[in-house]
């Protein structure tokens, strides 16, 4: 999880890594680079979640963007990013860590501050729409489990 590629040598340090897939949480006009020309020239598969700054991606993108990483993280590496890797991919981060281990949605952010301390969910005005948008996520995860449970 990072910032916005804004250079080749981040993409190619990227390529060298293992990177085989990168989430864009960001809004189409923000990438520096043409989806296409990081598909073609660096053979990094990239799913695009446009999402504007300081809002949530919807619970359907954060369910696509946990799908794309569990599918390409068998495949090789990973690169979940927004703007500056503190707020929009966070929230897709925290959200797969629940699925993937099983984790609480605070086991699963404190994990996450601990490996990059600027992701922060930001308070507007007052209030916390990004985490709002998290917990609706996960109510709709829990839902899912539930009614999983129900039908075995």
């Amino acid at each position: 999880m990072g910032r916005l590629p804004y250079t080749y040598e981040h993409l190619d340090n990227l390529k060298e890594i293992g990177v085989v897939g990168m989430v864009s949480v960001v809004e189409p006009w923000e990438m520096p680079f043409k989806i296409t020309e990081i598909q073609d020239s660096y053979g990094i598969t990239v799913l695009l979640l446009p999402t504007p700054d300081y809002f949530s991606p919807t619970v359907p993108q954060i369910d696509e963007g946990i799908k794309f990483i569990d599918e390409q993280s068998k495949k090789g590496s990973v690169y979940l990013h927004c703007h500056a890797g503190k707020g929009r991919s966070a929230i897709v981060m925290i959200a797969y860590l629940c699925v993937k281990n099983g984790w609480s949605l605070a086991d699963s952010f404190r994990y996450v501050r601990s490996k990059r301390p600027i992701a922060n969910l930001a308070l507007f005005f007052g209030i916390r729409p990004q985490w709002r948008a998290l917990l609706a996520w996960h109510t709709s995860y829990q839902h899912h489990l539930l009614q999983s449970k129900n039908l075995q």
